[in-house]
This record gives structure tokens, sequence and C-alpha cells, in this order.
């Protein structure tokens, strides 16, 4: 009977400790979501000029003048009828982006529609009506995750996309609406992290080993990107914000960018942390993070058979002997993902701005030029910002995770072997 309580015990216990972490960031966090809860309120430029977007069907389309040589991307090349799912009908100016889009009669499309303070109104093609599209894509990778991850894949598609709703409703809007654009992103990034991480993984030691390495990593990464940036006196106007620069200029766009790594380096440490506590916990032999009993037999346990000062000694040397082992080898295994994690960020990056780069070498710019440039400059803080937060998130999350099994799980590799060397010396001395 006695067997089964430590078991049972440290079950509960991490678990309890993992909810009430979770639930004290959530009753900390949430009224201060509450308070800063930004209005829906129709959105409009400095000028005055407000938007309305709508579904139509195309007919009459002319793309004539849109195939030449140089056309400005924000300019007409073509026109056509839209029929509006209300009933009206407007004549639609086409940019280029329709062109290409290889828009024809019968097409269905987003107009968008622009109206000034004096009253004028001008309707412009804005995209290709794709939804329907997108959600079969979206109802087939759900398919294909539950298939091939099970449960936890569709949590954590779930996950994914109240993520990126809250994103949408509280901090873009937030930061539309003149709020700090850092302390938006900080209330959404603890939000997100903890919400996510506890939904699919469950409620662990190991997910809260997660969970605080990924919380140290961003950490490190932010006071990094911050430092950075100062230094290299980059003002965080790109071509990606030079748009929302015009239309919200009271925002600082500097501190916008470092909110925007915030978010950014969620899921990329995430996924860090997630794998290296998993790996500790292997190691350990608690695979799921929820194996937390000893096996020792029907042998005395250490709670039955008092040990002498000489086995205690004993014992806490084999113990410190472990963790060090243990140390090594899960810092082993985490090196190698660390290291792939960051020519995989690197590369992303690079790929992410690689319009931006055939650009640069149509206007004839030199490397040393480019990589000075406001737009590469910028990435590249980025991308160091967020490799200082990998190197920082991978060691953390192993102690974390050591400690934590330490402490909830009384999980020791080096345990059963006092037990085993303190069950033997009895039978010896008996």
């Amino acid at each position: 009977m006695r067997s089964s309580s430590p078991r049972l015990a440290g079950l509960s216990r991490d678990r309890f400790v993992s909810l009430l972490v979770a639930g004290c960031v959530l009753v900390l966090a949430l009224p201060l979501v509450l308070a800063l809860w930004p209005s829906q309120e129709p959105a409009s430029l400095p000028n005055g000029t407000t938007m309305e977007y709508s579904r139509a069907e195309l007919s009459d389309v002319s793309l004539d003048d849109c195939a030449a040589d140089w056309i400005d991307a924000d300019s007409f090349c073509g026109e056509a009828t839209a029929h509006l799912d209300d009933g009206s009908q407007e004549t639609i100016g086409i940019t280029r982006e329709g062109w290409v889009a290889g828009l024809e009669d019968g097409d269905r499309v987003v107009v968008q529609t622009s109206t000034s303070t004096q009253g004028d109104v001008i309707h412009a093609f804005h995209s290709t009506a794709r939804g329907t599209t997108l959600l079969v894509f979206a109802v087939l990778t759900l398919a294909l995750v539950a298939l091939s991850v099970g449960g936890r894949g569709v949590r954590a598609f779930v996950s994914l996309i109240l993520s990126a709703l809250f994103i949408w409703v509280f901090l873009v809007t937030g930061i539309h609406a003149g709020g700090n654009p850092l302390l938006y992103a900080t209330l959404t990034a603890v939000l997100v992290l903890t919400v996510v991480l506890h939904f699919t993984h469950g409620f662990s030691a190991k997910t809260l080993a997660a969970w605080a390495g990924t919380v140290c990593g961003v950490g490190a990464a932010m006071l990094a990107g911050w430092i950075f940036t100062s230094a290299a006196r980059l003002t965080g106007i790109t071509e990606t914000t030079s748009a929302s620069v015009f239309v919200t200029g009271d925002i600082d766009i500097s501190v916008l960018s470092l909110a925007a790594l915030l978010i950014a380096l969620i899921g990329i440490l995430n996924d860090i942390t997630v794998a290296q506590a998993s790996v500790v916990f292997s190691l350990l032999g608690h695979g799921n993070g929820h194996d937390h009993g000893h096996d020792h037999g029907s042998g005395p346990s250490a709670d039955e058979v008092p040990l002498t000062r000489r086995e205690r000694r004993l014992r806490g040397k084999l113990k410190s002997t472990s963790d060090r082992s243990l140390l090594r080898r899960a810092m082993a295994v985490g090196q190698d993902h660390a290291a792939s994690a960051i020519y995989t960020v690197s590369f992303s990056v690079v790929g992410a701005s690689l319009a931006a780069f055939v650009a640069a070498k149509s206007y004839g710019m030199p490397v040393w030029a480019l990589l000075q440039s406001e737009d590469v400059a910028h990435t590249i803080v980025q991308l160091l910002a967020g490799i200082v937060g990998l190197t920082v998130t991978m060691p953390a999350t192993t102690l974390f995770a050591i400690g934590l099994a330490r402490v909830l799980l009384g999980t020791s590799q080096a345990e059963s072997a006092p037990t085993n060397s303190r069950s033997a010396g009895s039978s010896r001395r008996d």
C-alpha cells in the first residue's frame, strides 16, 4: 500500500504547482488586459478618410494597360464592374496585382471603398476572395495534424487560431489606438505563452520548466534587442513599417520593432524549451512528464529505514554526481538543437528578406551598403537578439527541468542507488 503513495503524491504535487503558477500569472495579467482593452471603433486615416471592405463579383474586366514594363504598384492600370453582395454595382480600379492574379469575368474579389472628408468615394480592387480556399486548406491541415500528431497536435492548432485572434483584437488594435507597443506585446506574450503551453502540453513539471525557460529566453532577447537597437541607432522605420508610420504617426516605431521581436520569439524559443524539457525528463525516466514513481521492489524504502550519517553523505555525493552527469548529457542534446535552431532562424530571415536583396541588387547597391541599410540592419539586429535568447533559453530550461524534477517529483537518478545500498547493508548486518 505504501509503495504507491509517493507516485500519487508526486503526480498531484507537480500538477498542482504548475496549475498554481499558471493561475497566478492569469490572475495578475487579466486585470491589466481588461483595463487596457482597446475600443473596437472603426479605424480611419489621420486625414479623416474611412475605409470599408465588401465582397463582389467582377464583370467587364479590362487590364490592357497593366502589361507595361513599369507601373507603380499602387496605381490603377485596369478597371472592372463589381457587383457587390448588397446588390449595388460599382466601377472599381485595379492595380497591377490584379493583373498578376489573372482576374477574369466572374471572379470573386474583395473591394476596398475609401471615403474622404470631402465626400469623394473611390472603389478599388483589394484582393481576390480566397477565404473559402484558405478554410479548406486549414481543415485539411488540421486533419493531417490529428492523424500524425494526435490530440496534442489538435490542441496546438486550436491554440494557434485563438492566439491569432487575441493578437489581432488586443495587441494590434491596442497599438493602433495609441497604446504602448511594448506593454501590449508583453501582456500578449505572457498570456499567450502561459495559455498555449499549458493547454497544449498539460499541467506538469515539464510544462512549467518549458514556460520558465521561455520567459528567461524572451527576457534576454528583449534586453539584447534594446541594447543593439540603441547602439546601432536604428529607427525601426523600414519598408514594412513606413505605411504604419503614415497611418499612426504617434507610435514609437523603434519600440514597435522590439514588441514585434518579442512576439516573434515566443514560437521559436518555445520550440527549444519544450524539446529540452522533454530531453531532461526522458533521461530521468519520465518521458511523458507524468511518470513520477519509482519501483524499488518490495525492499524497504528510504522513508521506512533510517539512514546512517555515512549513508546520507554517500547519498548526497551520488545525487550530486548524478545531477552533473544528467546536466552534461542534457546540455549535449540541447546544444545540437540550439545550434540547428540558430541557422534555421537565420535561413528563414534571409528567405523572408530575399525580395529586398533582389531589389537592392537591381539598384546596384554593394553588400557593405546593403548591410548598413535600415531594413537589413534591423533584420540583423533582430536575428542576433533572437540568437542571444536561444543561448540563454537552452541552459535555463535544462536547469529548471532538473530542479523541478528534484523538488516536485523527488526524482534522482541516484536515489535508487543509496536505497539499494542501504537495503543491502541492512541485509549484511542482519
